[in-house]
């Protein structure tokens, strides 16, 4: 039995642990809970871009299965050692001639299933995205096609978003009503917001210092991407480019110098050195994808030092905000 599960032997926690130090895997100091992180996000008053709706059909089965197996997961984790002890142990329950002939009752795919969602359970604490020809899934979770799962995850993202702006400006002492809304230009380099609407200039300017506090208006300028937007591929990849420059290396992209395709700051030194840098100290990206991180933004820069900072168009970014509808691109 692990540690984690010494502490409350009662009741196994449900989330995501490595529970056996799988190198190729996320291994946090404690069990994360996604589903508890989604009903806090969508209760909540902090602003996030991408949001889930928790109380969705899909979740809810999800989270339920995690429920059922935990126990059983748990009790699998106390006699299996390994990871490949753990996959002998449910390959001879799922697909073995004895001692569990109760899952022959199921298709093959089906028993995959089962298999696969009660290894992760094991092994992970959770089983995910869970696999749905599961017959403790299926039938409690109505299918879609992948252009309707989209739809509905985008409108619950844009419900749970506008809800979180709504109570954070509730909580300091901002309310919005129906027949109320405003308009937010944000800059998509410094994320500085200017709002007008119909309201007096005092409440608006609160709104502009209240949504650029915390990096919220990063977050509605991300919503904003993803959600009907309009801009150019050149418009995104001059954004990607002063963003990765930012982030690696401190340095503004449309500041430095630029001379025979090259980029240099007001110092002579080479930017593009002082971006690889950044790059290579970057403890979150692994050592075997440091080269493709180094392409990707090389090629950034190749895009706006062919056609010249000025010369392509900013992102626009235009969105509305009503008592009524919520958060919207104008």
């Amino acid at each position: 039995m692990t540690v984690l599960e010494e502490r409350g032997k009662t009741m196994p926690q449900i989330g995501y642990y490595n529970y056996y130090n799988n190198p190729h895997r996320y291994s946090p100091t404690e069990v994360v809970d996604r589903y508890q992180e989604m009903v806090d996000r969508a209760t909540g008053d902090e602003i996030y871009a991408n949001n889930e709706d928790p109380y969705s059909d899909r979740n809810k089965a999800l989270r339920n299965l995690d429920e059922q197996l935990a126990s059983t997961a748990a009790s699998i984790r106390s006699r299996c050692r390994t990871q490949q002890e753990v996959r002998t142990y449910l390959s001879q329950k799922y697909f073995g001639t004895s001692d569990f002939t109760y899952t022959k009752k199921w298709t093959d795919p089906e028993r995959y299933a089962m298999f696969e969602n009660e290894y992760n359970a094991v092994c992970y604490g959770t089983i995910g995205g869970g696999n749905f020809n599961d017959p403790r899934l299926s039938g409690k979770v109505e299918l879609k096609t992948y252009e309707e799962q989209k739809t509905d995850e985008k409108a619950a993202n844009q419900r749970i978003i506008s809800n979180q702006i709504n109570l954070f400006l509730q909580n300091h002492g901002v309310c919005i009503e129906e027949n109320q809304s405003f308009h937010l230009s944000i800059n998509p380099y410094s994320y500085i917001v200017q709002a007008s609407g119909d309201m007096s200039e005092a409440l608006l300017q609160k709104i502009k210092e209240l949504l650029e506090s915390n990096n919220d208006s990063r977050d509605i300028f991300y919503w904003g991407l993803n959600n009907g937007a309009k801009y150019s591929e050149e418009s995104l990849t001059k954004w990607r480019a002063y963003q990765n420059v930012k982030k690696y290396s401190g340095l503004e992209l449309q500041q430095l110098q630029l001379v025979d395709g090259k980029f240099y700051t007001e110092n002579g030194e080479d930017a593009w050195e002082l971006i690889k840098e950044g790059i290579s100290k970057d403890s979150s990206i692994a050592p075997e994808f440091k080269g493709a991180a180094y392409d990707y933004v090389q090629g950034l820069m190749d895009v706006v030092a062919d056609k010249g900072w000025d010369n392509i168009p900013d992102i626009q970014m235009d969105i509305m905000y009503s008592g009524k509808n919520g958060l919207y691109v104008a």
